[in-house]
């Protein structure tokens, strides 16, 4: 009898011992068990395919990164005055005139608010493994024993939680005139300066806000028509409570930090993706884990080859990538540098060729 036909009739009988390679498997335990199988292979030629997905994906996130460019725009607009409006891409600071404010926390004194009402509500959903209990996690009882093809199991609860859930979300914008210029707060907005504060409405209520109060001097850049600045244009629309040279630093920071964070997710889009297409070779390996002695070297074996692979090729790959992306962004160091290999090709060939007959004499 098999490992699977002996788990079925563990579960269906109730069976009372512990079976050999159970791990994980309480002594005498009596109650149902579930076969969690990992290794399919139609999972593995899925796998293949999301990874091909991931593998061809990573080079957009990594475009994505590099193109970061808030800080960039700031730094481009013109800076003007207040007096008199200009049209383009400019950048201004002063003191606001309140046209259009918020109600912020109980307060009119906002150009932006976002109110989410939120209800304290209670659901049970099945967790394996370590369930860990605090405040808001509380285990019921043991449902079952999951188990993987090699016996490894782990006991599942049913867990109830206490999560807080949007029942309705109210989003207002204020408007404001600084000199000659006419500002609208807008959903497309970066806003430089938001606060949050929760306000309880009893032990199961409570409204979480996201606010811009309104600032004794407020930077603004974007695009001007008119002497009307609502953010319309592609270029970003940035409105602050600091001067500009702190605003640009915020830019920068946050620029930064986005594009490490989207460098970071191109490399495990590429991890991933190639230890996906080597599935293949998770599945076989998993295959030869019921041969005696060597059959679990043949697994753990096949699992390390395929991560170091993965990790090898990401680490090539990525930059490779990050290469020809940063190539294709400097369009004139790209066409330099292809110059130079062009003249170096030449030169090399024509010694080459000069060579040749001074050899055969």
């Amino acid at each position: 009898m098999d490992f699977k036909s002996s788990l079925g009739n563990l579960g269906n009988l109730g069976g009372g011992l512990k079976m050999p390679g159970m791990k994980g498997m309480p002594m005498g335990y009596r109650g149902p068990v579930r076969i969690k199988k990992k290794h399919t292979l139609g999972g593995a030629i899925g796998g293949m395919l999301l990874g091909i997905v991931l593998v061809f994906g990573s080079p957009v996130v990594l475009w994505m990164a590099e193109s970061q460019h808030t800080a960039k725009d700031f730094a481009a607009a013109q800076q003007v005055e207040t007096a008199e409006a200009t049209d383009g891409y400019v950048t201004f600071q002063g003191a606001p005139q309140v046209l259009d404010s918020v109600t912020c926390v109980d307060k009119n004194d906002c150009l932006y608010s976002e109110k989410r009402e939120q209800e304290l509500v209670t659901k049970q959903q099945e967790e394996c493994g370590t369930v860990t209990e605090n405040e808001t996690t509380r285990k019921l009882y043991e449902t079952t024993l999951e188990c993987d093809e090699d016996g490894n199991c782990k006991q599942c609860y049913m867990v109830e939680k206490d999560v807080w859930e949007d029942k309705n979300v109210v989003t207002d914008f204020g408007k404001v005139k600084i000199g000659a210029y006419t500002v609208s707060f807008t959903e497309g907005a970066l806003m430089i300066g938001l606060e949050e504060e929760t306000v309880s409405k009893g032990e199961k209520k409570r409204d979480v806000w996201e606010f811009f109060k309104t600032p004794e001097e407020l930077r603004v850049a974007g695009d001007s028509y008119g002497g009307e600045v609502a953010g319309s244009g592609e270029l970003t629309y940035v409105l602050s409570n600091l001067d500009y040279a702190a605003t640009l630093a915020e830019l920068q920071a946050r620029d930064e930090a986005n594009k490490w964070m989207l460098r970071i997710a191109a490399f495990f889009m590429l991890f991933i993706g190639f230890s996906s297409i080597f599935g293949l070779v998770t599945y076989f390996g998993h295959l030869l884990r019921r041969f005696p002695i060597v059959g679990p070297l043949f697994k753990e074996g096949a699992k390390f080859l395929v991560a170091v692979a993965s990790f090898l090729l990401a680490v090539v790959v990525f930059a490779v990538m990050w290469v020809v992306i940063m190539l294709a962004k400097n369009l004139i160091v790209g066409i330099a540098v292809m110059a130079l290999i062009f003249l170096g090709l030449v030169f090399w060939a024509k010694k080459h060729k000069d060579d040749a007959p001074a050899a055969a004499a």
